[in-house]
């Protein structure tokens, strides 16, 4: 992930010579000085990269201004080509236009994958929660998918109430059943705790919910579940982000409708009969 400054400033990197053996500098440069136990950079542009198993874990670039707004209107021109047919969006790229301090916070930087997935603010950009966004992830995600043990991939993909929800999860069910995953979509709101059962019930080999847990409404998220009902791992999501890296965000596919089930209240009603028989007090009422 990188990101852009609009000025030189310092880089400070702590225990400098702690690193192991498998760290690389993909471009060397020597600290200005030390301070405070860490290295500290001062220059006009500076990679430093972990490298771990071929993949590449960390990046972090600094750019003057010139540097950073020159690579930023491409991008932003390139938004506008491509979302002539999305009058949401372009419209509201048009609205920045010349305004470069607003360009600049839509296209700065790309919204990072951890373990929590995306979250960001829904908009324009790629520093922005929207449905290109949401796509290149899953592209990402579906080709990490397919590289793992077992003939049969499958996901379950739920929703909850904050804008644009429905609309991302269907749009993933989709790009997944282009590649030949079946996608298990929930057709109404529902709750993280049912998504990570159906994974372990319909044994699906990940899970989505689309979702921003406590952000404000201007906000939306992307999180991803492994086929334990679980929040992937860190070394899951720098393998997927290493591949979401590989896909832009205007890819195109055709879906296929035979991979896209819709579930009703079998999933739902199953999670709360088994979440009612566990209960100390049965007889105190029923759902």
């Amino acid at each position: 992930q990188f990101f852009y400054k609009r000025e030189i400033i310092p880089f400070y990197i702590y225990n400098y010579t702690a690193y192991p053996p498998e760290c690389q500098y993909l471009y060397e440069i020597s600290p200005q000085k030390t301070e405070g136990g860490a290295a500290v950079f001062e220059a006009d542009s500076a990679l430093f990269a972990c490298k771990k198993r071929k993949k590449v874990l960390y990046c972090f670039e600094y750019r003057t201004q010139g540097k950073g707004e020159a690579m930023i209107e491409p991008l932003y021109e390139e938004w506008l080509k491509h979302t002539r047919t999305d009058s949401e969006l372009h419209e509201e790229l048009l609205s920045v236009k010349g305004d470069a301090k607003a360009v600049e916070d839509r296209f700065y930087r790309e919204l990072s994958f951890g373990t929590g997935g995306l979250r960001g603010v829904l908009g324009a950009g790629t520093n922005r929660m929207n449905v290109y966004s949401v796509g290149k992830a899953t592209f990402g995600l579906a080709a990490y998918l397919l590289k793992q043990a077992g003939e049969k991939k499958s996901v379950a993909i739920a929703y909850d109430s904050r804008i644009k929800s429905r609309e991302f999860a269907f749009t993933i069910a989709e790009i997944f059943s282009s590649k030949g995953i079946e996608a298990y979509i929930f057709d109404e709101l529902t709750p993280t705790p049912v998504l990570s059962y159906a994974v372990r019930k319909l044994k699906t080999t990940a899970g989505i919910v689309i979702t921003a847990s406590h952000n404000p409404k201007e906000y939306n998220g992307y999180k991803v579940y492994n086929s334990k009902g679980c929040q992937i791992t860190d070394e899951a999501a720098a393998d997927i982000t290493a591949e979401i890296a590989r896909f832009g965000y205007f890819e195109t596919y055709e879906k296929d409708e035979s991979l896209i089930h819709v579930l009703n209240d079998e999933i739902k009603n199953a999670f709360l009969s088994e979440i009612y028989s566990l209960s100390l007090f049965p007889d105190c009422g029923d759902y």
